[in-house]
């Protein structure tokens, strides 16, 4: 995505009328700036963007990953939301309806710390850079970022400034800033200081709520995607819009940044996950995920996609079809891997750091990690 993450209370409501009566290392070589007009207004000449892109290596000829199911975490009482890897790759977070963030041993599965909010659900975790912290975006009745010490579970602060149920939370890589966004009628971006806890900026633009918000790897750059189908992507430094993708017919729940930063996935209600040019809004890819699957009439089933996250080379993409985790060959879209095993929508996705393991989220209450290791 970007992740991706696929208030959840709308969304259970949405599942509600839609399914009638279902209860979200080699430093590379630098290369030259590219220069990118971006999206003229009314009223002001086009800008330009510099985008520095650390270039990815080839995408050619790439073993399918194993696929093997390594482990099942269970512990979350309520439809799991969002999971992420810590930066260390040792510990995943994860988020829930029960209103609790939980820490796990990713090497034993157990889980190590649980976070009590008991004021909303849990609907997008995220860990910050350095690994010390975990800021997580909050529902109803409470509707902050709340931000702990993923050590000691120290409540460290509550960013509060969304007038509804913030919907997805992102860390920018260089720690400095966290990106909140928010449910309808709100409908916003929030940029905060994470030293100072400062409001920096207001992103206005989506017409609906906003479900994913990715940063750039440089830290230059905010994507956020839409019930509004749309994906947005935002100057960081001065709030200013860039650029709009449109393409999407369906809600927009997860948008994630390629590592190399020249490209942005999206993954929309219409089943489709969307590869964009970043400096110059251009489609490159579209990715079908429902193509030989007939939707199912069961409890926990929605026929969307409402994730996506990019392997930290930057070759493969995974996304996610009601309760399939599917895994795409980046550069040409071929399918590399379905991995079977969840009973509910899967709402979540996470690449481990080295690659090596892929955590999915469900709304079946547990986390499952798959082996990405070649065959």
């Amino acid at each position: 995505m970007s992740a991706r993450s696929c208030s959840l209370t709308a969304l259970v409501s949405a599942a509600v009328i839609l399914l009638a009566g279902c209860a979200d290392a080699v430093t590379p070589a630098p290369r030259p700036a590219i220069a990118i007009p971006i999206e003229p207004t009314k009223t002001t000449p086009s800008p330009t963007l510099t985008l520095v892109p650390t270039p990815t290596p080839t995408a050619e000829g790439i073993p399918p990953p194993s696929g093997d199911l390594l482990a099942t975490l269970e512990g979350h009482t309520s439809y799991v939301t969002s999971v992420a890897w810590s930066p260390n790759g040792e510990f995943l977070a994860s988020g829930a309806g029960d209103e609790s963030v939980r820490v796990w041993d990713a090497a034993t599965g157990e889980t190590i710390r649980t976070f009590e909010n008991r004021l909303g659900w849990v609907y997008s975790v995220a860990w910050s850079p350095d690994g010390e912290a975990i800021a997580a975006a909050t529902g109803w009745p409470d509707q902050v970022v709340m931000v702990w010490d993923a050590a000691t579970g120290e409540h460290l602060r509550r960013l509060r400034g969304h007038s509804n149920e913030v919907t997805s939370v992102a860390w920018s890589p260089d720690g400095r800033t966290i990106a909140s966004g928010s449910e309808f009628p709100d409908m916003t971006t929030i940029l905060w200081d994470a030293d100072t806890n400062e409001r920096l900026h207001t992103l206005e633009g989506q017409t609906d709520s906003v479900w994913g918000v990715a940063w750039s790897p440089d830290s230059r750059y905010v994507a956020t995607g839409g019930w509004d189908w749309k994906v947005i992507v935002w100057d960081a430094a001065t709030g200013e819009r860039l650029r709009t993708l449109r393409g999407h017919y369906g809600h927009v729940d997860g948008v994630a940044w390629s590592p190399d930063g020249t490209r942005i996935a999206s993954a929309g209600w219409d089943n489709r996950v969307r590869v964009w040019d970043a400096a110059s809004g251009e489609e490159l890819r579209t990715l079908k995920l429902d193509e030989g699957y007939e939707p199912k009439d069961r409890r926990n089933s929605l026929p969307v996609t409402r994730c996506v996250v990019w392997s930290p080379d930057g070759r493969m993409l995974a996304s996610a079809y009601e309760n399939h985790v599917i895994v795409y060959h980046a550069a040409s879209g071929e399918r590399l891997a379905t991995l079977d095993g969840h009973t509910g929508v899967v709402s979540s996705l996470s690449w481990s750091p080295d690659g090596t393991k892929l955590a999915s989220a469900s709304w079946d209450r547990t986390i499952r990690i798959w082996d990405m290791t070649s065959r």
